[in-house]
C-alpha cells in the first residue's frame, strides 16, 4: 500500500467528522479501489472505533434483495463476532 497513505488519512479524517454519514468510493477500473478497501478493513479498527465489514456485491446481480440482506447481516455478525441473526422469510421488508 505504498504511496496511498494520504488517501487513508483523508478517509479517517472524514470518518471522524460528526456530520459524516457515509463515504463513496468510485473510479475507473484497475486503479486500486479494492486494494484501498482491503487496507481500510485491516487498519480502521486500530485507528478508531470502527468495525469495517467487507461485503462485495460483485456476482450477486441475480440474487434477490432478501438473499443479499441475509448475506450482509451474516457478514456484519461475523465481523462483530456475533451470532448470525434470524431474519425471517422476507428480511428486506422488515
Amino acid at each position: 500500500f505504498v504511496g496511498r497513505e494520504d488517501i487513508l488519512l483523508r478517509i479517517v479524517m472524514s470518518l471522524r467528522q460528526p456530520a459524516e454519514t457515509g463515504l463513496l468510493l468510485f473510479g475507473q477500473r484497475r486503479i486500486g479501489k479494492s486494494s484501498l478497501l482491503h487496507q481500510l478493513h485491516a487498519q480502521l479498527p486500530r485507528l478508531g472505533p470502527w468495525h469495517p465489514v467487507f461485503f462485495d456485491l460483485h456476482g450477486r446481480v441475480t440474487m434477490t434483495v432478501d438473499l443479499i440482506v441475509v448475506d450482509l447481516a451474516a457478514a456484519i455478525a461475523r465481523a462483530l463476532n456475533l451470532p448470525a441473526p434470524a431474519l425471517g422469510a422476507a428480511p428486506a421488508a422488515n
